[in-house]
Order: C-alpha cells, then structure tokens, then sequence
C-alpha cells in the first residue's frame, strides 16, 4: 500500500487556512478575500485617495514602510534599528543586492501597534517598481500575518507560485477599483496624455509604468500598453551568462520588455511577444533612437501596421493597422500605446 502523501500546492494551502471551500479556486479566493478585506477598510477608516489606502493598509496590517532612494538611506534604517537592538538589521545592505526589491524583517520589540517593517529598494531603476513593492509587501502579511521567516526578501523574476500569487493580488490593490477607475476607462481610446492625467489625478504616488499598464488593462477597447528597451534575445543572455561566454558580446537590440492589454486586444490580433524586436520603421524605434524631432510634449503619433515587425528569423506579426503614440521615459526606455486603426 502506497501511503506516500501527495504534496498540497502552497497556494492552495495559504487559501485552505484562510477558510477556502473545498471545491473553490484557491488564486480567486485569496483575490477576493483581500479585496473584501480592503472593502471593510475602506467603510471604517474613508480614505479618500490610494495613497491614504495605502497607509490604511499599512497601519492596519502592522508594517512599517522604510524606503532606500540613496545609499545612505540604507546606513540610516540599519544603524536606527540596530540602535534599537533590533539584530536582523545588520544584514539589509548585504541582503539588499541588485535582484533584491524589498525585505520584509519581523521586529523582536513591535513598536506603535507595528510588528514588522517592509524595506523597499527605490533606488535606480528599482524606483518605478516602488508603488507595486509595497503593495507586495502589505499582501503578503495580509495573507500570513506571522511572517513564516524573521527575514524575507522579495526578489526580481521569481518564479514561486506564492509570489507570483501575490504579484496578481497586488497589481489589484495598488490600483484598488473603486478609487482608480474612471470614465476613461469605459469610453474612447485614451491617448498618453489622458493617462498621464488619470495618473496625476487618481495615483500620482505610482510610477508612469504601472500606472498607465493598470489603466489600459481595463479599457473596454482594443489597446496595448507597450515598454521598449535594449535587451539582448533570450538565446544571447543564456550564451553570455554560460561557462563559455562568447569571445565577442553581442548587441542589444531595442525589444519589447512588458506590455499591458485589455481584454479585446487579442481578438482583433493585437499582441506583440515579450522581447519581441521592435521595427526600425516603427514611431517607437526611431524615438527611442533620437532619429525625430519632438514636439514639445515629447509624445508622437504614427499610423503603422504591425506586419512590419519582423523577428530574427524574418517572420512578421499579422497585418494589422493600428495607431502608434510614443514617448520617451528618460534615456532608457519608450513608453507607448498602440491601439487598432479600425477604432479610431
């Protein structure tokens, strides 16, 4: 007789202790029941902004935020709480390395209702992630209160199904329905200045990225959010980073590095593969690449079709006219929405 026991998914244990029904969708459950639970926030406490959400939430679960913008922000939060004998923060400059966003450290004294504390790295690059990494760690401790570890990080491209469970739920909380959706999101074809407005207006404490992705994956209208970068192909970063490495570094190309879509995007075949390259015709390309005068709000506008996309080995992406707005976030990267010509 076999006894071996079969191994129950994390995920579906997190959600079986939170009162899960036994026929019920674990991820669809813990959605809800944090959504419900910030509900109950919101009609007992009336923040009347994310940002006051967030704090809600924040005092509410018993984390302290401290946010890294600069190296010596990291000296002052270790040296407070090792004043304060607080042991475990001797590690967070070590721990706090280049795929490390935030740490999550169990405190041995718990201080003003507070019993952890969430260190988020905003520094660099990390910066647009910064919104999406609190929320991350408020979800977390939503979930597990007890903080199974005294000491936690949270780092980049995991693929953990707890974590990726806690992206999902927190991508829904950072951008909580109620305060975040608009007519914008019901009517028209927003251009990147109406979502840099909604940002302004409704979540100016989220980066452009997260903020203008959230919005056009609820339009109700065929639409693409778009980030394009220089990155090299899959096969190019496996070959640099093995025991072999290529006597001559390849290139970075400029690809497509997230994208964002509604729910119709995809029925009328509007969809561009993660790390796709992006065509040297393309508004995009020659943006990025500095080959165009601007206008004076940086943003330009092309009618193009995607079926000049082509991939290394020459094929192309469906015919499809679609109408291109572009924008340059820094000298890093391009910023850009794409939605069907048919739908103008």
């Amino acid at each position: 007789m076999n006894h071996t026991r079969r191994k129950i998914s994390p995920v579906l244990d997190i959600a079986r202790g939170l009162g899960m029904p036994a026929s019920a969708d674990p991820v669809a459950y813990l959605i809800t029941y944090c959504r419900r639970l910030v509900d109950r926030w919101v009609r007992d406490y009336g923040p009347r902004s994310l940002g006051e959400l967030l704090s809600t939430a924040a005092a509410k679960i018993g984390v302290i935020i401290e946010e890294v913008h600069q190296d010596w922000d990291l000296q002052e939060i270790s040296q407070r709480y090792l004043a304060q004998r607080e042991g475990s923060f001797a590690r967070i400059a070590s721990e706090l390395d280049q795929r490390t966003f935030a740490l999550a450290i169990r405190l041995r004294r718990p201080r003003n209702g507070c019993s952890h504390v969430a260190v988020i790295d905003c520094r660099g690059s990390k910066h647009a992630r910064r919104w999406f990494s609190i929320w991350h760690e408020i979800v977390h401790l939503m979930l597990n209160p007890q903080l199974e570890l005294d000491f936690r990080r949270t780092t980049a491209e995991s693929k953990d199904p707890v974590e990726a469970m806690i992206d999902k739920i927190a991508g829904e909380l950072a951008f909580y329905r109620p305060m975040y959706d608009s007519p914008l999101l019901s009517s028209g074809h927003p251009s990147l200045s109406d979502l840099e407005k909604h940002r302004k207006l409704l979540s100016p404490e989220a980066s452009r990225e997260a903020s203008y992705a959230t919005a056009v994956s609820r339009l109700t209208h065929p639409a693409l959010f778009l980030v394009a970068g220089l990155a090299l192909k899959a096969s190019e970063q496996r070959a640099l980073e093995s025991r072999s490495p290529p006597a001559v570094p390849p290139t970075p190309k400029l690809r497509v590095l997230r994208t964002a879509a509604s729910e119709s995007a995809k029925a009328v075949g509007l969809f561009i593969p993660h790390h796709h390259r992006v065509s040297e015709s393309s508004i995009i390309y020659r943006l990025f690449h500095q080959e165009i005068e601007t206008p004076l709000d940086g943003i330009c506008r092309e009618i193009e079709n995607l079926d000049q996309w082509e991939d290394s080995t020459g094929r192309s992406l469906p015919r499809l006219p679609v109408v291109v707005e572009a924008i340059r976030n820094g000298t890093q990267v391009v910023f850009a929405i794409i939605t069907a010509n048919e739908f103008q």
